[in-house]
């Protein structure tokens, strides 16, 4: 009942409103774009048009070739593996929670867990990521090696 409550409630436009991107995500968007990185959004969100509504108020949905949203209802991982993108072992999963390292194994990806989430170093580290990083500012770093 909590967790239905929650995201009922993490929808509703009085605390979407209160989410703001950090200072530098366009910078780095931007960079990965523009160095020719595909780059998709997979939200445990329950409405699609509400993600969209927030990159659009960010200006950073020009940066994503799709957005994949949850509902509630599916894995991400079995979104990615029912949608016709191609991934290869080069391919990044980044998430801040434990089950997105999870899914970006099952999908055969790297993965990047980013500390500027709810889940610690501690928290993260177990699921063992092939890396952390503490926001997604160092994206661009390991991206490219």
């Amino acid at each position: 009942m909590f967790k239905n409550q929650w995201m009922e409630l993490i929808e509703d436009d009085r605390f979407l409103n209160m989410d703001k991107p950090f200072h530098f995500t366009n910078n780095v968007l931007d960079q990965l774009f523009t160095q020719g990185n595909s780059l998709f959004v997979i939200t445990n969100r329950q409405f699609q048009n509400k993600a969209i509504q927030q990159l659009e108020k960010y200006q950073l949905l020009h940066y994503f070739q799709n957005i994949f949203v949850t509902q509630q209802k599916f894995e991400k991982q079995a979104l990615i593996s029912t949608s016709n993108i191609v991934l290869t072992e080069n391919d990044f999963f980044i998430g801040d929670t434990g089950k997105d390292v999870q899914a970006g194994k099952d999908l055969g990806l790297k993965t990047v867990a980013v500390l500027s989430g709810f889940r610690n170093y501690d928290s993260l580290i177990t699921y063992k990521p092939d890396y952390i990083l503490n926001n997604i500012s160092e994206l661009p770093q390991i991206i490219h090696q």
